[in-house]
């Protein structure tokens, strides 16, 4: 995971891969289960991806946002996030 940043109710960012092309991205919000994120381009497929998450309504306090981005051969990598509502 290259960035990503929170602005109001959007997550946006980016991810790359030196070998392989992206072939998913999820989040996980305090510890819940992994949900899509969409490709910016409406289709994960290239080695370098911009990601967009539209969050969900989140109650007023602090929360983890984990970023987890699967490649084509399996490998992944996570970031995690402190969003404080």
């Amino acid at each position: 995971v290259d960035s990503a940043a929170v602005a109001k109710d959007r997550l946006t960012g980016t991810v790359s891969d030196e070998s392989s092309r992206i072939s998913d991205v999820a989040f996980s919000i305090d510890g819940g289960p992994f949900r899509r994120a969409s490709a910016s381009d409406g289709i994960f497929d290239q080695s370098k991806e911009s990601f967009e998450i539209t969050l969900p309504q989140l109650d007023s306090g602090t929360h983890r946002i984990v970023v987890r981005v699967r490649d084509a051969a399996g490998n992944i990598g996570v970031r995690a996030l402190i969003v404080r509502r």
